[in-house]
């Protein structure tokens, strides 16, 4: 069962590393073609060999699958901004958070 935690507005939120790492995902595993886990952590994604913005993409779809079928809970995209703060960035949970559905 995911470790969860209730949040203010009733949604139940879980570590996306911790369930990548109880769906089979363990640090250094490989994703896809040139996608792999870090060493350090399950959540963080490292390119080798000549990985494509696509293998990436694809990746990111493999492993958000792999937690809906086995835990039926949707891993939600990070907001990206570039290298700039704006107020309301911090009104989306913070990275490694996600939102059950």
């Amino acid at each position: 069962m995911a470790r969860r935690a209730c949040c203010p507005d009733s949604t139940l939120r879980a570590s996306a590393g911790w369930l990548l790492e109880q769906t089979g995902f363990l640090p250094g595993a490989r994703v896809g073609p040139g996608v792999y886990c870090s060493r350090g952590r399950a959540l963080t994604l490292t390119a080798r060999d000549d990985a494509t913005a696509a293998d990436f993409t694809t990746a990111l779809e493999v492993l958000a699958h792999a937690v809906l079928t086995t835990h039926r809970i949707r891993l939600r995209p990070e907001p990206v901004q570039s290298n700039r703060r704006s107020p309301s960035h911090r009104r989306h949970p913070p990275f490694g958070k996600r939102c059950r559905s």
